[in-house]
């Protein structure tokens, strides 16, 4: 059964002094989709990915008509089998739920049972209906613990759960995600993920999730629609997504790490494989076609492809760590210069924190004692669950929260901070005025936006003047938190760039981030807080694989092939090594 079908819809938002690109014919008004055409059957779990500022956001609320923004909208959007402008305000308010991105911007009132009853007291639901309902979520999310607390004592996924709670105790048909997990730690993000399959398989609650990030999402969905520049690119199941993305595309970046992998590997040796095996083209194309999705299906793939002959040449050469015998190019040339200038630039002390203890007033101790140093040049990043300290311990090394115990020496002069929330940087009203007051003007890709005020930027545009704003200072020590929030894959590729070169002009840069593939691929250190305390600091690569839910895919899909992987370009490197060795 159909619920929702979109036809040639687009949408323009009214111009606040844009350039005459963005510009509609008219003038005043900027589109952001383009004749965008889709529909999405009952009880289906679709993904909406695309790049940041592609109209994901934009699509999405214009599925709910409470959240229908202000702009010229033309085509037809039908919600069973009606159009939705014919439908009165609230009628269908109940029926399609909304998660926001921030996991604090949802909650409206002080207390857990308080918040799932919310939406139910505003409905009218008699009192016993109304306890009934909110014991029976309470039990399925397993959120009972949390019945008395406060809404601000719980974690970010803890209140990212909370808000999927109170909207699915109003039993709506349709589930609209808008990255939900953007702002969660990489286990409570799983965890979210788990429990949206789980209500989509076992309710068959209708799923339409917005998504950059696609390693957990596109393997529990049924299709996959793609959005690039407002328009609909791609729609198709995953595996017809994950073969259709071309390699050039932005989006490209965001398939699941499995995916790319073969996808990069997939004409290595394809030809001789398919002689040595004798099979027939059809036959190949099948077995091509199965482009795996999960860490287990590519594990299995890596194995059957390349098992034996790792086998064989360990064997042969005497040594069981494939990482060592076969190095990359990369590690060759690194081990053969030693890189010694680097590593001198890098033991000149910029940040010092000797037992830093804090606590809010009348709570319990947030940081425990805190001992961490680093060096000038030095990219140090700090992972850990929602609610462990990290941003806590930003905000004393900045001197936003004053240590309740221990010391904080600075060695640098000039300190860039950038936020989780960004907004809090803005105080102009448009982009140009607010790099102006820095010193400086809009990048390339800002700008088209530079009259556009920042509060109405999408959420990676708003990421990227942010950036733009702390970095004008030229700042010798760089604070980020969450720097990759609302971004895209490849503008996260971007900003690791970006932060390397930064570090080779001898920028320090400690990072709180939740992003473990940014950390890992530029990272020369990377810690845990928990629970106060910072654990396990030490060389990325000695961190992520002593850990098995903080590490990247590409570790987990390597595990018991290669010992020492890190990222998908590691990865097909040393698997491109392989190939070579069957000759």
């Amino acid at each position: 059964m159909e619920l929702y079908r979109v036809e040639h819809l687009t949408f323009a938002y009214p111009a606040c002094g844009l350039s005459d690109m963005q510009r509609g014919d008219s003038g005043r008004e900027i589109t952001v989709l383009q004749d965008c055409s889709f529909q999405v059957e009952e009880g289906s779990f679709v993904t909406l990915c695309g790049g940041t500022g592609s109209g994901k956001t934009t699509l999405l609320n214009l599925l709910k008509k409470e959240l229908q923004p202000v702009g010229r909208i033309t085509g037809i959007i039908r919600y069973r089998d009606r159009e939705l402008a014919d439908y009165a305000y609230g009628e269908t308010a109940a029926e399609v739920g909304f998660v926001m991105q921030n996991p604090d911007e949802q909650p409206v009132t002080d207390k857990v049972w308080h918040e799932l009853a919310f939406g139910l007291e505003n409905m009218g639901v008699p009192s016993e209906e109304i306890r009934r309902r909110v014991a029976e979520i309470s039990a399925y999310f397993g959120i009972d613990d949390w019945y008395e607390k406060a809404v601000d004592e719980l974690s970010g996924g803890q209140k990212q759960l909370l808000n999927l709670a109170a909207v699915m105790v109003m039993r709506p048909r349709v589930l609209l995600l808008d990255e939900p997990t953007a702002q969660l730690d990489p286990i409570a993000a799983q965890n979210f993920m788990n429990m949206i399959e789980r209500l989509n398989r076992e309710l068959g609650m209708t799923i339409l999730l917005a998504e950059h990030r696609l390693e957990e999402a596109l393997a529990v969905s049924d299709r996959v629609l793609v959005l690039q520049d407002g328009k609909l690119l791609h729609d198709g199941t995953p595996q017809q997504i994950a073969r259709a993305i071309d390699q050039e595309e932005r989006i490209y970046m965001a398939l699941p790490c499995s995916a790319r992998i073969f996808r990069a590997l997939r004409d290595v040796g394809e030809e001789k494989l398919k002689r040595e095996d004798g099979c027939s083209e059809a036959e190949n194309k099948t077995e091509t076609a199965a482009i795996p999705l999960t860490i287990t299906q590519g594990r299995q793939w890596l194995w059957a492809r390349y098992g034996d002959i790792r086998k064989n040449h360990t064997e042969q050469s005497g040594c069981q760590d494939a990482v060592k015998t076969f190095p990359t190019e990369k590690e060759k040339q690194a081990s053969e210069t030693g890189d010694r200038t680097q590593e001198h630039r890098k033991t000149k002390p910029i940040l010092e924190c000797k037992q830093v203890w804090f606590h809010y007033k009348k709570a319990c101790d947030i940081l425990c004692g805190v001992q961490f140093q680093m060096n000038e040049g030095e990219i140090v990043s700090l992972l850990g669950s929602n609610g462990s300290g990290k941003t806590t311990f930003l905000h004393v090394i900045a001197g936003i929260l004053h240590a309740c115990g221990g010391k904080v020496r600075m060695g640098a002069e000039r300190v860039g901070y950038l936020p989780q929330n960004i907004e809090t940087l803005f105080v102009a009203d448009t982009v140009e005025e607010e790099l102006r007051l820095v010193g400086t003007g809009p990048s390339e890709r800002l700008v088209s936006y530079r009259q556009v005020h920042p509060y109405d930027l999408s959420g990676g545009e708003k990421q990227m003047l942010a950036w733009e704003k702390v970095l004008a200072g030229k700042p010798q020590l760089l604070l980020l938190d969450e720097p990759t929030k609302g971004l895209d894959a490849a503008a996260r590729r971007d900003v690791g760039i970006r932060l390397r070169a930064l570090a080779d002009e001898g920028v320090s840069v400690l990072m709180v981030t939740h992003d473990i593939e940014l950390a890992a691929a530029v990272s020369d250190r990377c810690g845990l807080l928990f629970r106060g305390e910072l654990l396990a600091l030490g060389r990325t690569r000695e961190f992520f694989h002593g850990n098995r839910f903080y590490t990247t895919a590409a570790a987990r899909l390597s595990q018991n092939l290669f010992a020492d992987v890190l990222t998908a370009e590691e990865l097909t490197e040393r698997c491109r090594i392989l190939d070579g060795k069957r000759d």
